[in-house]
């Protein structure tokens, strides 16, 4: 299984409750919070890659961090995302969710402050800056 320490995406600090981490093998997600499991995810295709989104605009009734490196105390907008081969799954933290194609096949992905950053096998990148669009090129 694969994890990634998810401080760095969730404004550089951890949360009262402890560090995040994101693990993931085939097609199963576990988020964990200070070593206690607080989100199981399994997909239907299998996971390449996770990574938590701020989506500008959107809103979220729970948040991933205490407060994020704006101030804000919100969490409106966070979204845990995740990578598959030639689509894309993301998990509001209200329960909401769905999956989208990408029209590529993907190689990694990033959070940005502007939306989600895919890179495409053929070396291209798109950008999806809204919960709801299709990744545009870029």
């Amino acid at each position: 299984a694969r994890t990634r320490r998810c401080t760095a995406s969730l404004g550089g600090r951890s949360t009262a409750d402890g560090e995040h981490a994101l693990g993931f093998k085939g097609k199963n997600v576990v988020w964990t919070v200070g070593g206690g499991v607080r989100a199981r995810f399994t997909c239907q295709d299998d996971v390449k890659d996770v990574c938590w989104c701020r989506f500008q605009g959107e809103e979220s009734t729970s948040r991933p961090t205490d407060e994020d490196e704006d101030g804000d105390k919100s969490g409106a907008g966070w979204f845990l995302c995740m990578l598959h081969r030639d689509s894309w799954t993301l998990y509001g933290l209200s329960g909401e969710f769905h999956t989208m194609p990408l029209g590529f096949d993907a190689v990694s992905f990033a959070a940005t402050k502007m939306g989600l950053l895919f890179t495409a096998k053929d070396g291209s990148t798109s950008l999806a800056a809204h919960t709801l669009d299709a990744p545009t090129a870029i």
